[in-house]
């Protein structure tokens, strides 16, 4: 299941609010969080995709609800777009906690599995200088 070109669209503003430009350096400020999870996207069963589009559709209409206000969530400033995440994040309403969390870990998954920034960060005992290479390879320079 895939996502439209304006659930990308969402998904990119709202992966923003979430990781702002300087974040880790700014080593993935030119990351499009919205084409990489909907080309992730084409890859989950279909259930988890349905999820996925209901949390981006609450998250994009929730300051319609949450401040009475006639403007989706790409119409806030940045300062009010972290507000309402962290509303949605926090709501005593399970449904609504649970479906931002998952909105939140997709992006999450999405933005911390560059390999540029997991050489970044060191992760997986990667370095900078490691040419791109499958996992694989890492675990057996390790094992040796």
């Amino acid at each position: 299941m895939s996502l439209s070109l304006h659930e990308e669209r969402r998904a990119a503003i709202i992966g923003r609010a979430l990781f702002p430009a300087d974040v880790f350096g700014g080593i993935r400020k030119d990351a499009d969080l919205g084409l990489e999870l909907g080309r992730s996207a084409r890859a989950y069963p279909w259930w988890s995709a349905l999820v996925l589009h209901f949390s981006l559709w609450m998250v994009w209409f929730s300051p319609i609800l949450l401040r009475r206000r006639r403007q989706t969530f790409g119409g806030l400033p940045e300062a009010d777009r972290e507000a309402v995440l962290e509303t949605l994040l926090s709501s005593p309403i399970y449904l609504v906690r649970q479906a931002a969390d998952f909105l939140k870990l997709y992006l999450c998954v999405t933005f911390l599995g560059d390999l540029s920034l997991l050489q970044k960060l060191g992760a997986y005992d990667l370095r900078p200088e490691d040419p791109p290479s499958p996992i694989g390879d890492v675990h057996a320079r390790n094992a040796t």
